[in-house]
């Protein structure tokens, strides 16, 4: 017999590895292990600009606050992305104003989504 999932725990689920991706962004660490483009590539298999226009989204599972948030993390994604290199290091990173730029706005966003389950 088939499970049938439902979609609010789908997005829970999604909305989970979405916070894991704010984490990784705001975790400078994290580019030595995965690699700026690894990071980048990591969000991308959860957040993308279909995504907003579909509404995969959805309220309750995101917030108001949590959509925008979500929005300005892939906008600074959007705009590092000209420049981004798979060699990219934490050190490289922590000199980098737009990676500076995007693992702040993360790590911004990542407290609007813990705040929010509170």
């Amino acid at each position: 017999m088939e499970e049938i999932v439902p979609e609010t725990i789908i997005n829970q689920r999604v909305r989970n590895r979405i916070m894991e991706g704010l984490d990784l962004f705001a975790d400078l660490s994290s580019i030595d292990i995965l690699g700026g483009a690894g990071v980048i590539n990591y969000w991308y298999d959860f957040v993308s600009e279909d995504g907003f226009a579909k509404n995969f989204y959805p309220e309750p599972v995101f917030s108001g606050d949590g959509i925008i948030a979500l929005r300005n993390v892939h906008n600074t994604m959007e705009e590092y992305l000209v420049k981004i290199e798979d060699t990219l290091t934490t050190e490289e990173a922590q000199k980098d104003d737009l990676w500076l730029k995007l693992s702040t706005t993360a790590a911004g966003a990542l407290l609007i989504f813990r705040n929010a389950d509170d």
